[in-house]
């Protein structure tokens, strides 16, 4: 039954999106194939919250909840294009790939949800929706250092390769110095064979994500990995600032 309450408020949606004029209570009970008081039910109840509006003259047409829902799906689309846009700039300056991590205060994880290769042949390359631990690797420990006390008590700090931190002092040491310059460096810490480099994302005064160029070791600059790191967090506060110009608290 709630499906089908469901799919028909969708019809009408789609009626008042798409008609001009909006339609009238008789043209969507046809549609729905229902009663005309059922069908005003539906349309009154779309009314009450926003999502439609009728005419003096009996027609409906969307609501200015609705409209706002449109701009807000747009404001969306157009941010994320701006997103790769910035990264896809920074993996043509780099010439390695980059992967843009949502931080899950939740499961008190980095989770991967944007990805621009470069096109060397030899790359490492993660599934989208990979989950990434705050203590190994770049784009974790970035994020791990904007955190507070409360997220590093909580997480586990599991041991994947030799490289990785676990020793409670030596991990906070670690990220006192990340904190400080802005950017995270890792190497063989999470996935043996490869590094990279991380810069946070925060918004409001927040952390929620982390921008990351990742290569395999062989490849690290003759520099250092160091020297990646002013571009990566010019980039990622790029990417802040996209976000909080659009009003977006997250990624």
């Amino acid at each position: 039954m709630a499906v089908e309450s469901t799919n028909r408020a969708l019809v009408v949606l789609d009626m008042l999106a798409t008609s001009n004029p909006g339609p009238s209570i008789r043209r969507v009970s046809e549609q729905l194939g229902l009663s005309r008081s059922a069908t005003h039910r539906i349309l009154q109840s779309l009314a009450e919250e926003g999502y439609a509006t009728q005419s003096r003259h009996g027609e409906y047409s969307v609501g200015p909840r609705l409209v706002q829902l449109a701009a807000r799906v747009m404001s969306v689309s157009s941010t994320a294009a701006s997103i790769e846009g910035v990264m896809r700039a920074l993996v043509d300056e780099v010439g390695e790939s980059a992967y843009l991590s949502r931080f899950d205060p939740v499961d008190l994880v980095a989770v991967h949800v944007r990805r621009v290769e470069c096109t060397k042949p030899l790359r490492y390359v993660h599934e989208l929706g990979t989950q990434i631990p705050l203590h190994a690797g770049a784009a974790g420990k970035a994020i791990l250092a904007e955190c507070g006390e409360d997220v590093f008590e909580r997480i586990d700090r599991v041991r994947y390769t030799d490289n990785t931190i676990t020793a409670v002092r030596t991990l906070r040491a670690e990220l006192k110095a990340i904190a400080k310059r802005g950017f995270a460096t890792s190497v063989d810490e999470y996935i043996e064979g490869a590094a990279g480099v991380a810069a946070p994302i925060c918004v409001g005064g927040a952390v929620v994500g982390a921008l990351t160029v990742t290569f395999p070791v062989g490849r690290t600059p003759e520099a250092g990995l160091e020297s990646l790191g002013p571009d990566v967090r010019r980039y990622a506060a790029q990417i802040a600032q996209l976000l909080s110009a659009m009003g977006m608290t997250s990624l």
